[in-house]
């Protein structure tokens, strides 16, 4: 008896254990539903698009009115550069002159008592300049002259000349180097427009980028405070229950009532600031022909990433340095400013040209004749000469002369300001993303400590410890350290993004595009 008695009592001990080693394993828990993304539109019924930061810079690339418009600066210089060369264009002309007389005779040998003499001429040729100065002149003339003077062998009498002359600069506007000297500016002129739309480019990149990000603060300040207004009608709702039930004062249900309504002033403030945000994108990629163009919603499809960067400040300097467009710019001045002190240089020279022509002629009673006699080239002319002239007064070239010099000094002082000024801007944009970096750890940390805090008010809230004063404090507290760290994470991509300007790192990422 005593043996079954003790295995009936270890029988029922173990069978708990037979018992848990037959059952089942637990299921596993469910994963938790993700939270619901925050729609910041919602109700809204405009139309909506949803694009990403290249989608935003493409369009404003091929869209933007303010650089379509820098982007024909050059084509102006363009057409500069080609106008230059009109002067020195041949130019083919033809002159034709009548003229008639009648005059008494003064002599017995003006061969009748009233000369009557009607002239004809005639002259066809080309003429211009020469990349060296010189001006040039090719024609043929012909002229009919009758006569009732008796003495004259030939009337009608026709007349047939060919002839050139010429007119070298030897001194002043001489050569092939002053000509040029004018398209060389012109050139340096399309160089730097060239540069300035590069600086326009990256001042549009800049401006697409820091207006999308600007949006995605905007909307995400909008999640923290209408999460902190949930927090707030919650409480609220708990305190009118508690008033009703007579278990709380009706002062605490006014202040979070008070509460309620300052936080939803907040979300109407953070709406409008999105507005502002999207128009200012809207404007930079889409212009419109009427106002309704702009009537749609812009979802930023990217989320700003934190991933911390290493900032080599002398590289980052040299590139600047190296590649900036408005450094450009103010270099091709300097050298505009050199061209234009030689011009002015040699326009104080005295003017000393040599000047020649050459010219055959022909006779005859009709203009066949005349031509024929031409052809022999029998009856010739010529003349060379020299021009000399020594102005005694050279205010005006002198005084250009002194502008062009202060010139080049200022564009020697602008060249290394603006340097000095792009060394700041790379060092202000590296210490800027450094502390950005460190920016992002504090707040988040900052965040859950006041989440934290306020999980532990709201229980001694629950167990009567609190009071609903002291809750919204820390709810207060909470949405401030929750706005700062989402606001720290968009300030970092910006960050990222004045350091990329700073270094012209904004152009050659859409050149290797």
């Amino acid at each position: 008896m005593r043996h079954l008695a003790f295995l009936a009592l270890f029988a029922l001990a173990a069978a708990p254990l037979f018992a848990q080693d037959a059952a089942p394993p637990p299921e596993p828990p469910k994963p938790a539903e993700p939270e619901p993304k925050f729609d910041p539109f919602a109700g809204d019924s405009r139309r909506r698009v949803k694009m990403t930061l290249e989608d935003c810079v493409r369009a404003a690339l091929d869209s933007n009115l303010d650089l379509k418009y820098s982007q024909l600066e050059p084509e102006l210089f363009r057409g500069d550069i080609n106008g230059f060369k009109g002067p020195y264009d041949p130019i083919v002309y033809v002159d034709g002159t009548r003229s008639s007389s009648k005059k008494a005779a003064t002599s017995s040998l003006s061969g009748a008592t009233i000369l009557d003499d009607d002239l004809w001429t005639a002259a066809m040729g080309v003429k211009g300049t020469w990349f060296l100065g010189t001006t040039y002149d090719i024609n043929y003339q012909a002229s009919r002259d009758a006569t009732n003077n008796t003495f004259s062998t030939l009337d009608p009498r026709w007349d047939s000349s060919v002839g050139f002359s010429l007119r070298q600069p030897l001194l002043k506007n001489a050569w092939l180097d002053y000509q040029t000297l004018s398209l060389r500016v012109l050139e340096n002129s399309y160089k730097s427009s060239v540069h300035h739309v590069s600086q326009d480019t990256i001042g549009t990149l800049y401006s697409v980028e820091l207006s999308y990000w600007t949006l995605v603060n905007a909307i995400r300040q909008k999640a923290v405070k209408v999460r902190s207004l949930e927090v707030s009608q919650r409480l609220y709702e708990v305190n009118r229950n508690k008033v009703k039930a007579g278990a709380l004062a009706p002062i605490e249900e006014l202040r979070a009532e008070s509460d309620v309504a300052g936080r939803r002033e907040g979300i109407i403030l953070a709406a409008n600031d999105i507005e502002n945000a999207m128009d200012d994108l809207r404007h930079l990629i889409r212009p419109f022909d009427q106002p309704s163009d702009w009537d749609f919603i812009i979802e930023p499809a990217d989320d700003p990433t934190f991933e911390k960067q290493a900032v080599n400040l002398d590289s980052s300097v040299n590139e600047a340095i190296a590649t900036r467009p408005e450094l450009e710019q103010l270099r091709l001045s300097i050298e505009t400013s050199k061209l234009d002190q030689k011009r002015y240089e040699r326009e104080l020279w005295p003017t000393l040209d040599l000047t020649g022509s050459v010219r055959y002629s022909g006779v005859g009673g009709n203009l066949g004749d005349s031509f024929e006699q031409l052809r022999t080239w029998d009856f010739s002319s010529w003349s060379v000469g020299v021009i000399f002239e020594y102005p005694l007064g050279t205010h005006g070239p002198r005084g250009a002369l002194i502008r062009a010099e202060a010139q080049q000094r200022r564009a020697d002082l602008a060249l290394r300001s603006q340097e000095q000024g792009i060394v700041l801007e790379v060092r202000s944009a590296a210490r800027e993303l450094n502390s950005g970096a460190e920016r992002i750890e504090v707040t988040r940390k900052a965040t859950e400590l006041a989440r934290r805090a306020l999980e532990a008010e709201q229980a001694r809230y629950d167990r009567g410890l609190s009071t609903s004063h002291q809750v919204l404090q820390f709810l207060t507290d909470e949405e401030t350290a929750a706005a700062n760290e989402a606001k720290a994470v968009v300030d970092y991509k910006i960050a990222e993004l004045k350091l990329r300007k700073a270094t012209g790192g904004l152009l050659k990422e859409r050149a290797s595009r």
